[in-house]
């Protein structure tokens, strides 16, 4: 008789093991570890990831899912400018919760691990890119030209990810939104100048 298989038990435990990364490097992670913390037998892990170097990427690749997630339910919409910042306002904000700026903490220990390995699959580097695609396609709606549309929403994405950086290293959540602001309000000209320009 064929053992029956649970459709399920894989993405429930990966969500569990993202959960227990929260506050783990990716480097010091092993499947002895997580299993303890999950109470399950590293054969478990194995069965249903392979080998840590699968079950580090199926993590990271979920925890960019997530960020993914949560640019598009921020809306960046498309009916004004301010729309637009208020929509890259709502994902700052979401990025400012404490398990949201601990996920990216894993996001920015894989990216570096993953410049460096060539031959691995970069979940980080596929996840910015589609970043960057989404916040470009609401700013070519306002009428930002292509390659200025482009390059402003690289330079969202690069203030959002130094500031949360920053935020990481220092734990200053007011410096970070006064910057966040500051930046936002910059931007805001920028952009309004770009599409009067265009027109």
């Amino acid at each position: 008789m064929s053992r029956h298989v649970d459709p399920e038990r894989k993405p429930r435990l990966l969500a569990q093991v993202v959960d227990v990364m929260l506050d783990v490097p990716l480097y010091a992670m092993t499947f002895r570890s997580v299993a303890e913390r999950l109470d399950v037998s590293p054969f478990t892990l194995v069965y249903h990831f392979g080998t840590k170097d699968e079950l580090v990427s199926e993590v990271v690749d979920a925890v960019c899912g997530e960020q993914l997630t949560a640019l598009e339910k921020a809306d960046l919409g498309s009916t004004s400018v301010d729309a637009y910042l208020d929509g890259v306002k709502r994902y700052w904000d979401w990025s400012m919760l404490p398990r949201t700026c601990q996920l990216q903490r894993l996001v920015f220990e894989a990216a570096m691990t993953e410049s460096l390995r060539a031959e691995h699959e970069a979940v980080t580097r596929r996840a910015l890119l589609e970043w960057h695609a989404l916040a470009s396609a609401g700013l070519l709606a306002l009428g930002v030209p292509g390659e200025l549309a482009s390059a402003e929403s690289r330079a969202i994405a690069d203030v959002m990810h130094g500031l949360q950086y920053d935020l990481i290293v220092t734990n200053n959540t007011e410096r970070a939104n006064f910057a966040f602001e500051s930046a936002i309000a910059g931007l805001r000209v920028r952009i309004l100048e770009i599409i009067s320009a265009a027109n």
